[in-house]
């Protein structure tokens, strides 16, 4: 039996409470996972990154209602349960206070795009990259 190796290019934005970016990551992942689980793998990649600059967060934002559901009630954790405990924990850690949807997580997936782009894995702190600059300016437009 063949199994497929799926490559996946993840990103993340950590943004302050004035919208400000303060750092983005992208990734190239391989694995035979979901879609979903490549949007946890993301999420869980930029709190690391927030934990480890010490940035504490009002609110994550993700485009999977499933997981805003999961990390709202832990107890509904389904059998993805260890990635979605390491979010949990990093909540109760005080890394973010609440999970959140959004219609469209624009900016997270324009920069996992870059990965693509650029061929390596990128962190980016206290610097926004230009390819995000136009989406985060029109985030912030009234």
């Amino acid at each position: 039996m063949r199994r497929f190796i799926w490559v996946w290019d993840i990103g993340a934005v950590i943004r302050d409470h004035l919208e400000v970016v303060v750092a983005s990551c992208a990734r190239r992942i391989e694995g035979s996972f979901s879609p979903y689980i490549a949007e946890c793998l993301a999420l869980q990649e930029g709190l690391l990154i927030a934990k480890n600059l010490g940035v504490q967060m009002e609110a994550v934002e993700t485009d999977i209602v499933r997981l805003v559901h999961e990390t709202q009630n832990p107890l509904s954790i389904s059998d993805d349960s260890p990635l979605i405990a390491d979010i949990v924990n990093l909540q109760t850690e005080g890394i973010f206070s609440s999970c959140a949807y959004v219609r469209a997580n624009d900016l997270a997936h324009l920069q996992a795009t870059s990965v693509f782009s650029l061929s390596l894995n990128s962190t980016f702190v206290d610097y926004c990259p230009v390819f995000i600059f136009i989406i985060v300016v029109t985030d912030l437009s009234p």
